[in-house]
């Protein structure tokens, strides 16, 4: 691994870095694959529970109600957004004050640190602010 010409032993997200690969089967790689040492497991999910609290319609503008099976977008505080569907403990919807912990199926696999903070815009409003709190696929 190299940072800036200059070998290293360490790179974390936000560095600048290149791999010096070695081997013939550079046809596998394509890009956006995610590179890993051996026995590692990385950090990724298609699956996550989060701990929610559905905003007033005062914050949000118009008054809010999460069903199960609701498509929402999570605007993450790493800066990452992320699409996913969300599914409620029980057949009850959420209303506007409620706290919650839902299960959210994501539609791409997320790479985040538990707790990851974030807001849930639903239908182009602000629904409701939380917190992915465990991974489950």
């Amino acid at each position: 691994m190299q940072i800036f010409g200059k070998t290293t032993d360490f790179i974390e997200g936000g560095d600048y870095a290149s791999l010096i690969l070695k081997g013939d089967r550079f046809d596998e790689l394509k890009e956006g694959m995610l590179l890993t040492a051996d026995n590692s497991r990385p950090l990724m999910t298609t699956k996550a529970t989060f701990r929610i609290h559905v905003l007033k319609k005062v914050e949000s503008g118009e008054p809010v109600t999460i069903n199960d099976g609701d498509y929402a977008l999570f605007y993450l505080y790493s800066g990452m957004v992320v699409e996913g569907v969300i599914f409620l403990p029980y057949d009850e919807a959420l209303k506007e004050n409620d706290y919650a912990e839902i299960t959210v199926e994501f539609l791409d696999p997320v790479m985040e640190e538990i707790p990851a903070g974030a807001v849930i815009v639903m239908q182009g409003q602000l629904a409701a602010t939380g917190y992915m709190c465990d991974r489950l696929g």
